[in-house]
């Protein structure tokens, strides 16, 4: 009857994975090495990277673009999400507090 939805999640759910946080500069240059391309499933370029995932019964694996925003020092989140799949995110700091919970420094 009505278009639209509200839902909370059933329980808070704590994420296993690395989080990775730092200056847009820097981490630019760290997605350029190899193991942490294997080990967040991405290929990266100077503008950005592919986040590479397979949806839960498909079987081809797809990819999603994320790109560089232009300031050299604003402060960038990777983080492994867990849903119908598992996928590298990129989003600004800001973005991260906002909406989520940092866990123990590492």
């Amino acid at each position: 009857k009505y278009p639209i939805r509200c839902y909370k999640m059933r329980k808070n759910q704590v994420n296993p994975e690395l989080v990775f946080v730092g200056p847009r500069d820097l981490m630019e240059v760290f997605l350029q090495d190899p193991d942490v391309q294997k080990y967040l499933s991405i290929s990266a370029n100077r503008y950005g990277f592919d986040s590479w995932f397979i949806p839960r019964g498909k079987w081809l694996p797809r990819a999603k673009r994320f790109e560089w925003g232009n300031d050299m020092q604003e402060e960038y989140v990777l983080y492994t999400r867990q849903g119908n799949s598992f996928m590298t995110v990129m989003m600004t700091r800001q973005q991260f507090i906002g909406d989520k919970q940092f866990g123990v420094k590492v």
